[in-house]
């Protein structure tokens, strides 16, 4: 499945050396990591921090801060893992692009498709224009459904990736 996720790009990785201990990696991502918060007004926060998430010693858990009025990849997750080498720290980051709720609504998807398929080839055929209209409609709707959000997590996980890289490179010049 990873390989199929890689070679589609819903599935990116990559490592950073940084030149400071992991204590002090832990301690300067604090500041662009914040803990989940789900209160009312959470979303409407000016003080957001970008990323929301786990951090600890071994490595980080996160995802993009919910905002309101702005379009952000807030399904695309990233973890990391931190490995200590002599006074420096080597970051390895996994970035997924498919969470369970867009595996939950593929499958969705092309279980409504599937059954609309049965009910319009199980019912009286006549080739009629609503007809005609509805055999080319239906599966054009469906690679829209299908291929639309695939696009968009394509394009999350290319700039979390980036994001990341950046933050990651900065993260000594604090």
């Amino acid at each position: 499945m990873n390989n199929f996720l890689r070679k589609i790009k819903l599935l990116d990785s990559f490592s950073v050396i940084v030149l400071i201990p992991v204590n002090e990696v832990e301690k300067q991502l604090n500041k662009i990591i914040g803990k989940p918060n789900f209160g009312p007004g959470a979303m409407f926060s000016s003080q957001t921090p970008e990323f929301m998430g786990e951090l600890n010693q071994q490595g980080f858990k996160i995802r993009r801060s919910i905002k309101a009025f702005s379009r952000n990849d807030s399904s695309i997750e990233a973890i990391a893992k931190f490995k200590a080498l002599d006074g420096k720290t080597e970051i390895n980051v996994q970035i997924l692009g498919l969470d369970a709720f867009t595996k939950f609504f593929y499958i969705l998807l092309l279980g409504m498709f599937l059954f609309a398929t049965y009910l319009f080839l199980s019912s009286d055929i006549s080739y009629s224009t609503d007809n005609l209209l509805l055999m080319i409609g239906l599966p054009i709707i469906l690679l829209a459904l299908i291929f639309l959000p695939y696009f968009q997590n394509k394009r999350g996980v290319k700039k979390m990736k980036y994001d990341l890289k950046r933050e990651l490179k900065y993260l000594t010049s604090d």
